[in-house]
């Protein structure tokens, strides 16, 4: 309803941003994937309810999207409440989508720039997977610089240097993006060649939980974390530096046995490769 009101309308205008609202999860896909081809870049929001709807839409815009020059993002929200058997990161990584996930409603409008970037960088679609505590959450966002353009010459120019921009600060494949844009930071590690008895693995909003739990035990800064905020693919490096400084991981994410199965796999890949990698606990 906002996004109709004529103040609005008129504010979206000047920001080249057009919002369209209507029909399921599919339909908001298959609108998104419209405007890439028609050389834009696009945001498909799909709730909860909606997410049976667009399994298939998931997979044709994967084996569509051929756009290196233009990003598609697409937001999934989870609600393990209303719809407990729909897990919306099992729903994209089956669909072979990247799949980033913000731990509070500051970062979302960050993560969806960096949905955008990935999908440019792999040429894929990327989905953000957004708790619905997030969406019914209010927190203070901070502006930032207006880049409205006043004439069409400007207009003209600022499209040339930003698409110029975007393909070489988006080469290479999607892991050495993740790592420009550190989706997956590590917090407190310990020098090298020690190891604290425990470390933490959160996803998505289970990081806000785990570190009001450190600050309340008087931990904050004492024990390693990884956030691991590109839950698939999983980047191995910063997974290594990190198994190798702790003797027990403890994996936190919203939905259990979600965000596990990627981390599983990729401590046996660094096992076989002759890597040390302690227990890792899921929960």
């Amino acid at each position: 309803r906002a996004a109709q009101g004529e103040a609005t309308q008129k504010l979206l205008a000047r920001h080249q941003t057009e919002v369209l609202v209507g029909g399921d999860g599919a339909r908001a896909v298959a609108i998104a994937l419209a405007a890439v081809r028609a050389g834009r870049s696009g945001v498909a929001v799909v709730p909860s309810e909606d997410l049976v709807f667009a399994v298939e839409a998931l997979r044709s815009a994967r084996a569509q999207f051929r756009d290196p020059e233009h990003g598609l993002a697409i937001l999934l929200e989870d609600d393990p409440l209303r719809e407990p058997m729909l897990c919306p990161r099992r729903i994209a990584i089956d669909a072979g989508l990247p799949v980033v996930e913000p731990p509070d409603l500051s970062s979302l409008r960050d993560a969806v720039e960096q949905a955008l970037r990935l999908s440019r960088a792999g040429v894929v679609p990327a989905a953000v997977v957004v708790h619905a505590s997030l969406l019914a959450s209010v927190e203070t966002i901070f502006a930032r610089p207006n880049r409205v353009v006043s004439n069409v010459d400007e207009l003209i120019l600022q499209r040339r240097l930003r698409a110029g921009a975007r393909v070489a600060a988006d080469t290479g494949d999607l892991l050495r993006v993740a790592r420009r844009l550190e989706l997956n930071p590590t917090a407190s590690l310990p020098s090298p060649g020690e190891r604290e008895v425990v470390g933490f693995i959160a996803v998505g909003v289970c990081e806000r939980a785990l570190a009001h739990v450190l600050e309340d035990l008087a931990l904050a800064g004492r024990v390693p974390v990884l956030r691991l905020g590109m839950v698939s693919p999983v980047d191995e490096a910063p997974l290594q530096r990190f198994l190798d400084r702790v003797q027990q991981v403890v994996v936190l994410e919203p939905r259990p046995g979600s965000a596990a199965p990627g981390l599983l796999a990729a401590a046996e890949a660094l096992r076989r490769r002759g890597v040390r990698v302690p227990a890792l606990h899921c929960r």
